[in-house]
């Protein structure tokens, strides 16, 4: 694909930044850029820039010289106390952090005109972008187009990956977790009692429509602890309690959960360590499912009105997903809040699925 690249691009890059500031999934499946830029360069240098919620999803791979913070939130709340000459001056010390560290190749993974600026005032003598919009196109040398519904994970990673003419045959993603998150994770499997295994589920994401059915979370989990005499440890942010006690106070043995969802706060990275300590992990279309099988841990997916992808190439990987007409909608459900797609995956097929796993 190389002769349909921009010219600037045929030069060998002594330093490269990877540009994806949100949101936590995508951070863990643009991943395996990384990687592909190794063993592609050896010589050359490799950054991410990411908003600091993520930063330490990845601040530890060994092939990253340095995460680099984009505080979108303070930026936010400046501008939402219109404290304009703050929020411009702090602006302009990031950019000028990122532009004096003399970037050969910046890849825009976002897309968004926000990062498409970042790119573009960071100085580099080369821009790719990914699926680039709201003016972020014009900002960039070559544009990757994205294309939503293509079945393999990391799907648009992997175009701008075979665009550059980067190795693809390995194109895993890969977390780089700071050793203290490991610590956190080992201290709650001591404290819960859970050293003889556990499943970690994550029922809750971004929208209704992508949620699975609460009774069919009850059902799974009473079924779990009796089949296998794993308790499930349910993990959610701070707004996820008020849903996930919803599920507990329904379900028949107080030894069959741990739940941690909005119960006690564990950062990103945290959360993303004991999940890598799990025997399997059971997940919605969110970016603690994608965490899971960056681990390499054993999965089942639970797809709805998202799919963000159907192969995996690991056979460690479930993914439950019933193929109707108006499926996958996205954002635009036509069920009246039905949810027939995910109402059709019930428990026995999920824990069907669990079982094979385990056994």
């Amino acid at each position: 694909m190389s002769q349909h690249r921009h010219k600037r691009s045929h030069t060998t890059p002594k330093s490269i930044l990877i540009i994806r500031l949100s949101a936590i999934g995508d951070n863990v499946m643009a991943t395996p850029l990384i990687r592909a830029l190794r063993q592609q360069y050896p010589q050359s240098t490799i950054d991410w820039l990411v908003q600091p919620e993520s930063k330490d999803l990845v601040s530890y791979h060994p092939e990253l010289r340095n995460t680099i913070s984009w505080p979108t939130k303070r930026f936010k709340q400046l501008a939402k106390a219109k404290k304009y000459g703050t929020l411009f001056r702090e602006w302009r010390t990031c950019i000028s952090d990122v532009r004096k560290r003399n970037y050969d190749w910046v890849i825009d993974t976002q897309g968004l005109l926000k990062s498409g600026i970042i790119a573009k005032l960071s100085g580099a003598k080369y821009i790719v972008g990914c699926g680039s919009r709201e003016g972020a196109q014009f900002m960039v040398h070559d544009n990757v187009p994205k294309i939503h519904g293509k079945p393999r994970i990391s799907s648009e990673y992997f175009d701008i990956a075979e665009f550059l003419d980067l190795p693809t045959d390995s194109f895993s993603m890969e977390l780089g977790l700071p050793p203290a998150s490991w610590k956190i994770a080992e201290g709650i499997i001591d404290e819960f009692n859970l050293t003889n295994g556990f499943i970690t589920v994550f029922p809750f994401t971004t929208r209704p429509q992508k949620h699975w059915i609460e009774s069919h979370w009850v059902e799974l989990i009473d079924q779990c602890w009796e089949q296998t005499a794993l308790p499930c440890v349910i993990l959610g942010g701070p707004g996820d309690r008020q849903a996930s006690e919803a599920i507990t106070s329904k379900l028949k043995e107080s030894k069959s959960f741990v739940n941690l969802a909005g119960q006690r706060f564990l950062s990103i990275p945290d959360a993303a360590a004991l999940i890598g300590k799990a025997n399997i992990s059971v997940g919605v279309d969110t970016g603690m499912t994608h965490m899971s099988i960056a681990h390499q841990r054993p999965t089942v997916c639970i797809f709805g009105s998202t799919v963000p992808y159907k192969e995996t190439h690991t056979t460690k990987v479930s993914i439950l997903f019933e193929d109707l007409e108006c499926a996958p909608c996205r954002k635009h459900p036509t069920c009246d809040g039905r949810f027939d797609c995910m109402r059709q995956l019930t428990p026995a097929k999920v824990l069907a699925d669990v079982l094979k796993f385990i056994d």
